[in-house]
């Protein structure tokens, strides 16, 4: 199976979606910290699929640079990106072996 010609990113990222209240509430504990003026640049350490680096770029206004994937292809289910830290693969749980 090649895990990126599925359906399976795409459901995955609809399933994460955040409602609008929780993106309000995101928005206002990060406003308390953070001056909205203060900000240009955001880098999104651990951003995952993304989903709080559009929040942070519209609530900002800011150039929002995701890190996370590395790239390597699980032998048994064919998924090609895996978190940095990752031990094993989500989707089938096959031990992997990164070097990052």
């Amino acid at each position: 199976m090649d895990y990126d010609k599925t359906e399976i990113p795409t459901m995955y990222d609809k399933a994460r979606v955040l409602a609008p209240e929780t993106r309000r509430l995101w928005q206002d504990l990060l406003s308390v910290h953070i001056g909205r003026a203060a900000v240009s640049l955001i880098i999104d350490l651990g951003c995952g699929t993304g989903r709080f680096s559009e929040l942070l770029a519209g609530h900002f206004s800011a150039q929002v640079i995701g890190a996370r994937r590395v790239h390597y292809k699980c032998a048994s289910c064919g998924l090609s990106e895996h978190e940095t830290d990752a031990v094993h693969c989500k989707p089938c749980g096959t031990l992997l072996h990164l070097t990052t």
